[in-house]
């Protein structure tokens, strides 16, 4: 792992929710350690401009450089950065300063940053996290590179009394030390943890207090301070984007970088009437494309038509927020996507062959492990926000399941005969149904339906589908370039089903 240090900075429109969107957008690729304070500062160069709110960003990584840079430059261009000026206003900027004690200059990258040494808006809080710390490419510590800078240029550095409101970061700061300190057993005090993150002894206390709230084990001593006893991977924002992180980390370079950003934010909640109720209110409320819930159990739970969906603790109940630019009969693609990008992630994690029968539900050894319930908002002619609720019996026993009604319900913890980490898994879910989902808006339906077509459960075989007032036996032919399914019918014609309910054999006589 490398330690790499960042500069952010914003000086149009809301200049704090631009670094806290960064910051969570970064902290999908990258372990963020610490944050500086953040600074007011004159603009450089053009100063026809209004004052940016500048930080440095300590993470790591075991990314190379150029991934790093990606990741920045992908953060830019989600936050509407523009590089029309050089010298301009700009919604968001990402600079790689420094990398570990390397020096690198390639045509997109040099580090450490040219203009590193110059500019009292880096060099300020960048001291404050490492102001020993040895500048690779001259020798100096951070703190004489500051004072050679002229007093002037300092004083126009000004601490901003703001909040930036990343909540994130004190949680992770505190896991990241406990985790640390456990491989040796050995306990972290208040007081370091009040050091690194800035904070009162009281304002960590509470901290932890909601970390053993979202399930992790904390054991305090008086004298020794804290520990991480037995942590097992608890459905948290935290775990989660540690799993994001490994999956990132082990892309190789020439993998494409989603342009469709999942997870973020993320709400994870130990009991819930409804994730997908939770997801609609918070979209209706104007939260972002990607915005993402997940419960470990939901009291009120649902699935199509209205019918109950049990939820207990154990499973993996998860809702996902999107905005498609489509029309309201394209929806049915969504749901498909879905559908495609859970059963990948569910095999990528277990192992198992997983089946997709028509429309939204998946299978494991004909028995269903999964359902996928699509809730729209929309006008006449455009979509404003889809709700993707995803329902996924993970470490259930047989006795938790629900009584067959039109099939009979597995887990995964019954077909593998083994506990599945609920974390991995959304992290899983939420990488695979962002590259589907993006290949869906860029490429179309045509990439989803042929891969659908591969992963189903439902063609070629002899299905029942129950409408309002009718029931159509035949054989599921192949799935519609419009998501439907085209059924052969006995007496020699074919219907296309827009949507029904499928049973995969035909009700004995």
């Amino acid at each position: 792992m490398t330690t790499v240090y960042l500069g952010l900075g914003s000086n149009l429109g809301d200049r704090a929710t631009l670094l806290r969107q960064a910051l969570e957008s970064l902290a999908r690729d990258l372990r963020i350690l610490r944050l500086s304070p953040v600074y007011e500062t004159d603009p450089w160069g053009n100063t026809d401009q209004g004052p940016f709110l500048n930080l440095v960003a300590e993470v790591e990584t075991s990314l190379p450089p150029e991934r790093v840079l990606a990741a920045a430059q992908r953060v830019e261009q989600e936050l509407g950065r523009r590089r029309l000026v050089h010298w301009g206003p700009r919604t968001m900027d990402v600079d790689v300063l420094l990398f570990g004690d390397q020096t690198l200059e390639t045509p997109d990258l040099i580090v450490p940053h040219p203009r590193l040494t110059d500019r009292a808006f880096v060099l300020v809080p960048l001291a404050d996290l490492a102001p020993d710390l040895v500048l690779p490419h001259d020798g100096r510590t951070v703190r004489s590179a500051l004072e050679a800078l002229p007093e002037a240029e300092r004083r126009g550095v000004h601490p901003w009394g703001g909040d930036l409101g990343w909540p994130a970061r004190p949680r992770t700061v505190i896991l990241d030390a406990l985790r640390r300190a456990q491989s040796g057993g050995g306990y972290v005090s208040g007081q370091e943890l009040s050091r690194r993150l800035g904070l009162s002894r009281t304002a960590v206390w509470k901290h932890i207090r909601e970390l053993r709230a979202a399930g992790y084990e904390l054991e305090a001593h008086p004298r020794r301070g804290y520990r991480l006893r037995a942590e097992q991977e608890q459905l948290v924002p935290e775990a989660i984007a540690d799993h994001r992180r490994e999956t990132a980390a082990a892309r190789s370079s020439g993998d494409r970088t989603p342009s469709i950003r999942l997870g973020q934010p993320l709400e994870c909640h130990r009991s819930l009437a409804s994730t997908n109720e939770r997801a609609r209110e918070l979209a209706a409320q104007g939260l972002p494309e990607g915005m993402t819930v997940v419960a470990w159990e939901q009291t009120a739970g649902k699935g199509r038509l209205g019918r109950q969906w049990t939820s207990p603790p154990g499973g993996l109940w998860m809702s996902v927020v999107l905005r498609p630019a489509l029309a309201p009969a394209e929806i049915a693609g969504v749901t498909l996507t879905a559908a495609v990008a859970v059963a990948e992630a569910i095999a990528a994690v277990t192992g198992i062959e997983v089946g997709i029968k028509w429309p939204n539900d998946l299978l494991v050894d004909g028995r269903k492990v999964c359902g996928i319930l699509t809730e729209l908002a929309a006008e006449a002619d455009r979509v404003n926000h889809v709700a993707v609720g995803i329902g996924i019996n993970v470490n259930l026993d047989e006795d938790a399941l629900p009584v067959a009604a039109v099939m009979p319900a597995t887990s995964l913890r019954l077909a593998t005969g083994q506990d599945i980490s609920l974390p991995r898994l959304a992290a899983a879910v939420l990488d695979r149904l962002e590259e589907w989902y993006g290949r869906l808006l860029a490429e179309g339906f045509e990439p989803v339906r042929r891969r659908w077509t591969a992963l189903s459960a439902t063609l070629g075989q002899t299905v029942t589908v129950t409408l309002p007032g009718l029931t159509l036996t035949g054989t599921a032919r192949e799935l519609a370039p419009d998501g439907s399914l085209i059924l052969d019918l006995p007496d020699g014609s074919r219907r296309s089903v827009v949507a029904g309910d499928v049973t995969l054999r035909p009700p004995s006589s």
